[in-house]
């Protein structure tokens, strides 16, 4: 069984670069949402970045940024495609506001305890964060890093660290033929 944790991780010593970076994210994310809307359906990612791999990357974003953009409004639009067919929500545009960019780890992010690597739209830059006690055990070696997101709180940047952790799968329920229960009072 495999286990999933975001943890949040505060920023420090961030400038503006970290704003222009979600800004140029978010245009890249409306643009891609523009074209599948006007397609009228969804489609797989690897379809979508072939339409519009040039244009993403023409407003500045970095390669893998251009790819995660694709995934991740791909992943919308089917998602929306399957509230529309149980009739809970209509096709429509999808707008993004400049909240979040996703990054891949080690191809446009990497981690220590002491700093997170991210690539933003001046190259890569290194931000010192604030290591909660929480936190801590997550960076033992046990858990492995995976796809994780910048996301911009009202008190700044975040950098929402997403772990994974194979675990044994839980033991298996017998059959039995007798029960003992307990009232508790409650």
């Amino acid at each position: 069984m495999q286990i999933l944790k975001t943890i949040p991780l505060k920023l420090y010593n961030y400038g503006a670069e970290l704003d222009t970076l979600v800004c140029n994210y978010t245009v890249g994310m409306n643009q891609v949402s523009k074209v599948l809307y006007d397609h009228g359906k969804p489609m797989g990612s690897g379809k979508i970045q072939k339409l519009v791999y040039n244009d993403v990357r023409g407003i500045g974003l970095k390669s893998q940024m251009a790819c995660n953009i694709c995934r991740q409004v791909s992943g919308t639009y089917k998602t929306l495609q399957e509230q529309v067919k149980i009739e809970q929500a209509e096709w429509q545009l999808i707008q993004y506001i400049p909240t979040n960019v996703t990054f891949s780890y080690k191809r446009d992010f990497t981690i220590t305890d002491k700093w997170v690597s991210i690539t933003t739209l001046d190259g890569r830059k290194k931000y010192p964060f604030h290591m909660y006690k929480s936190a801590e055990p997550y960076f033992d070696g046990s858990w492995e890093f995976v796809a994780s997101k910048l996301v911009k709180h009202k008190d700044g940047y975040y950098f929402h660290l997403c772990v994974s952790k194979e675990l044994p799968d839980a033991p298996t329920l017998v059959e039995s033929s007798t029960f003992m229960g307990v009232d508790v009072g409650m």
